[in-house]
């Protein structure tokens, strides 16, 4: 309705023979080149990006916070402590040996916060720790930051422990090749990012293999199930709830909506539906489902709470992938598989049939902020998110 009336008005102004020059622009607030992006992380390419208005908000994955985690553990094993010893602090599930590190929303330097994660007390050992880390790749940007981190405290420690990286190449095999050969080389701990998340084989492989040598191992930020977990008792993980991220991400989408009229702003068809594109992350993995179904029901739940007509929908821009659940949600997205280069290439396919100005695709959301990133590229060459 005020699209049209702003219409209405530009159209009697020009007829009533006003020489005055009005922009009569259908959209005079200028939302047609702007398409609402969140992602998860809180990289800095995505803080900057904030900062400089392209993008919304994100959420914050602790790095620092992760990393801090995972070196209180390295500490009670170089302490001839149990690995878990004096973790009551920390957020743990019911039933498994896993530290949970909170997420935060994002939307500018005012919110940026870390986790509150516990002191570490002891007396240190008096040998070194040979500590072996796998990384399932080098490239992913948000585990890059967590990799500087453990750097950084294992740096401050360096009296400790002798502490060497490995690079997997998202490779399984190649994983398990080197987490074989760093025990045979005399490994004292072992900590994980598995590649093949979701798959009980893979970890119970990894797992084996320490308990045979005796070596503790923390998996970390890529899930592995319980059963995984308590099938040795040296063994545990750290990383953020699955389902967390996408709760939050929902509920910074309502909150943008619903304030300074954003919701008939992004309404660009005036059809009470918000169309929107998800990018999901990697099939198979928790986080990825968990971000691309619950950030759009807990926007929906939380749009109907406050009494809202408008509710997310997916564009028609999405692909529909039958193999997952029919819960209206699920099934629709663009594979971008955590990739800035992959989401900005399925971005500038889906901008070349369907339009922003005519309401195709009004919103994004993005398991990860490379893949928002992408997506904010792709709009940037057709003048939007500038």
């Amino acid at each position: 309705m005020r699209k049209l009336l702003s219409f209405l008005v530009c159209a009697l102004l020009m007829v009533s023979g006003f020489s005055v020059l009005i922009a009569c622009d259908k959209d005079p607030d200028n939302s047609l080149k702007y398409v609402p992006v969140f992602g998860v992380d809180a990289t800095t390419a995505a803080q900057d990006a904030i900062e400089a208005g392209k993008m919304v908000g994100t959420i914050k994955q602790d790095a620092v916070g992760m990393a801090k985690g995972i070196v209180y553990l390295a500490r009670n094993v170089q302490a001839g402590k149990e690995l878990m010893d004096s973790t009551i602090e920390f957020n743990i599930d019911d039933g498994a040996d896993k530290i949970r590190i909170p997420y935060a929303i994002y939307t500018g330097a005012d919110s940026s916060s870390e986790s509150d994660i516990p002191t570490w007390s002891g007396t240190a050992g008096a040998d070194k720790l040979n500590v072996q880390v796998f990384w399932y790749t080098y490239s992913d940007t948000y585990l890059a930051s967590v990799r500087t981190a453990m750097t950084t405290e294992f740096t401050a420690l360096s009296a400790n422990f002798n502490v060497t990286h490995n690079d997997c190449e998202n490779d399984q095999a190649k994983q398990q090749s080197k987490v074989e050969t760093a025990i045979t080389a005399g490994a004292d701990l072992l900590i994980v990012n598995i590649v093949t998340t979701g798959s009980d084989q893979a970890a119970q492989n990894i797992i084996d293999s320490a308990e045979t040598a005796g070596i503790p191992i923390v998996f970390f930020n890529r899930e592995v199930s319980d059963a995984s977990v308590n099938s040795y008792e040296d063994c545990c993980f750290v990383g953020t709830d699955a389902d967390e991220a996408g709760y939050m991400q929902g509920k910074m989408i309502a909150e943008f909506l619903l304030k300074d009229g954003n919701l008939e702003k992004y309404d660009v068809n005036d059809n009470k539906k918000i169309d929107y594109v998800m990018l999901r992350g990697e099939l198979g993995n928790a986080e990825a489902f968990g971000r691309t179904k619950f950030s759009v029901s807990e926007a929906n739940r939380l749009l109907l709470a406050a009494n809202s007509a408008y509710k997310l929908v997916p564009s028609k821009a999405n692909a529909t992938d039958n193999t997952q659940p029919d819960d209206g949600i699920s099934p629709f997205y663009l594979y971008g598989n955590w990739s800035a280069a992959t989401a900005k290439s399925l971005m500038d396919t889906a901008l070349t049939t369907h339009s922003p100005s005519k309401g195709d695709i009004e919103l994004i959301i993005a398991n990860n902020d490379d893949q928002a990133l992408g997506a904010i590229e792709s709009l940037n060459e057709i003048g939007y998110n500038k």
